[in-house]
């Protein structure tokens, strides 16, 4: 056994026994005879140097801990509690046998059909409007069809003014037109009340004049109105005789009625006018 020498100068021996806290690397021991004086300074030396330290007496052997090392046991003891509830966890996962129930089947597939009604009522909508709209179409090409007319016979100039270039001239253009086969009736009411429904035109190399003087008879006619139905004629006699058309000069006739197409009717007049000419 050693001796060593306190504060005071005197021999004491030195217990090298076990003591209360061996097995503790992250404590220093110190003497159990300690100079009280030097004590208090030795905890007073840590808030000093702007550290802190806790002193401890554990029977009759002080010691000091450090930061760190209340540090490290407390991470310690913190990575232990939480891998401990992960672990907890996921046990309860795995034995957890909850799955879907027959209600929330249902209110899935309820769902679903609802979706599947909408989407085909779209469909079924889209469709039908694009169908309609391809009637309408057809319907309307069909009566634009219907309702043309077209040329029956030969085209006549009568009451012209005999004679030649500079003199002779066309009074008026007379034709005859029926309506097309199985076609609707138009109305063919003349200019001569200023209620016509049919326009006619009149254009040359030096002029255009819409909507000429005209009138009409019927050669054939199944009633008393002035509608022209399928198996009726209608004669149309066109006042020519403010246009001054003379000799070798190619004129158009353009035959406008509300619906169908346009009936056009292009003449050259010839070299010397005569009373009556046929056109052909």
């Amino acid at each position: 056994m050693r001796e060593a020498k306190d504060s005071t100068g005197e021999q004491r021996p030195i217990n090298r026994g076990k003591s209360k806290s061996a097995g503790i690397p992250w404590r220093r021991h110190l003497s159990r005879s300690v100079n009280p004086k030097r004590l208090e300074q030795a905890r007073q030396l840590p808030s000093a140097l702007g550290r802190t330290e806790v002193m401890e007496d554990h029977g009759g052997c002080t010691g000091r801990l450090w930061p760190w090392d209340s540090k490290r046991q407390s991470y310690s003891q913190h990575s232990t509690r939480k891998g401990s509830n992960m672990f907890d966890r996921l046990k309860r996962l795995l034995r957890d046998e909850g799955g879907i129930t027959a209600l929330e089947t249902a209110i899935i597939l309820i769902a679903f059909v609802v979706v599947a009604a909408v989407f085909a009522f779209t469909v079924l909508s889209a469709g039908t409007t694009t169908t309609e709209k391809g009637k309408e179409a057809i319907y309307s090409g069909l009566q634009e069809v219907q309702s043309s007319l077209e040329l029956r016979g030969s085209v006549m100039a009568i009451s012209n003014t005999v004679g030649i270039s500079g003199t002779g001239k066309i009074g008026h253009l007379v034709f005859t037109v029926g309506n097309v086969a199985g076609g609707s009736a138009i109305d063919l009411t003349d200019t001569s009340a200023g209620q016509n429904k049919v326009v006619i035109d009149y254009r040359d190399s030096k002029q255009l004049q819409s909507n000429v003087s005209w009138t009409v008879s019927w050669p054939v006619r199944h009633d008393d109105n002035n509608l022209l139905n399928d198996g009726e004629l209608a004669k149309i006699d066109v006042d020519l005789s403010t246009m001054n058309l003379s000799t070798d000069t190619p004129f158009a006739i353009e035959i406008k009625p509300p619906r169908g197409g346009v009936l056009i009717i292009d003449k050259t007049t010839p070299s010397y006018i005569d009373q009556v000419i046929n056109f052909n």
